[in-house]
């Protein structure tokens, strides 16, 4: 069912139907609870994908349940209390918890397919089946990166800090540094290419998944790619408006960012999906 005319301009994140968050890594010192909670408590959405990497406390021993992650954790409460329906996909980084069943209110899936208002359907997915897909290749770079990712992102905080950027600035050092490698690169471009194959053997319109922390949204073939990024280098998320559109936000913390995700399309563009770039 479409909206009137009258009702589809400005449509901003604050009012999203749904929210896809990925690798927020909560309980580790890079990531920040309270700008995520403050997010949801904003627009207070009817569905919620937790899109995997959510939680990093029993994973890596350098993080812990903190206080910031119990205010995300009553945040989620609190918007469940107030009719929003939480999907939690477990990554690669918080399977054990999905394990445990820690919040069994939670609606605990490994894939699940969101029908947006539209009418499209998308496939939501972590993403780290490519991992399997990749084989001993990748659990190799998979050892290599669990022991340098923290330092590079340690050291891009430090040059962001003390004044220094990459020459995209919006871009973390970090993000930087792996677009640098041509191998990075092209893992990238075969995780997005493997992820829209799952879309379209799950015949769907396209995915929304996260797991590499590079957000983008792409088109291909008739399908729509949506990597909701990370809020370890990026703050990212996708969300979906009132009307059905997709859109990506870079970085929820840039108010040129947040200004640029807004609906105004024409009533016959609603199975379109918007890019906010």
């Amino acid at each position: 069912m479409y909206h009137s005319w009258e009702t589809i301009l400005n449509c901003t994140w604050t009012d999203a139907r749904s929210v896809f968050l990925s690798d927020l890594h909560l309980g580790w010192k890079f990531s920040n609870s309270f700008h995520v909670a403050g997010l949801l408590r904003q627009c207070s959405p009817k569905f919620l994908y937790l899109v995997g990497d959510t939680f990093e406390w029993l994973y890596r021993p350098t993080s812990s349940l903190d206080e910031q992650t119990r205010f995300f954790l009553a945040t989620l409460s609190y918007l469940q209390n107030n009719g929003t329906n939480i999907y939690f996909l477990p990554g690669n980084h918080d399977e054990v918890l999905a394990e445990e069943s820690c919040h069994q209110a939670w609606s605990v899936v490994s894939h699940i397919i969101h029908q947006c208002i539209s009418g499209s359907r998308f496939l939501i997915v972590h993403g780290d089946i490519f991992d399997l897909h990749r084989g001993r290749e990748s659990c190799s770079w998979k050892k290599l990166g669990r022991w340098v990712y923290p330092k590079l992102v340690q050291w891009g905080n430090i040059l962001s800090r003390i004044g220094f950027s990459p020459n995209n600035k919006e871009l973390h050092w970090c993000t930087h540094w792996k677009m640098s490698s041509e191998r990075a690169k092209n893992h990238m471009d075969e995780f997005q290419s493997y992820m829209m194959e799952l879309a379209e053997v799950h015949d769907c319109d396209g995915v929304v998944c996260g797991h590499i922390h590079l957000p983008k949204a792409a088109q291909s073939n008739k399908h729509f790619y949506f990597n909701c990024g990370d809020w370890i280098e990026h703050r990212s998320f996708v969300f979906e408006c009132q009307h059905g559109n997709l859109f990506l936000v870079p970085d929820a913390l840039n108010p040129t960012s947040n200004s640029n995700a807004r609906c105004e399309a024409d009533p016959i563009e609603f199975t379109h999906f918007k890019i906010a770039v």
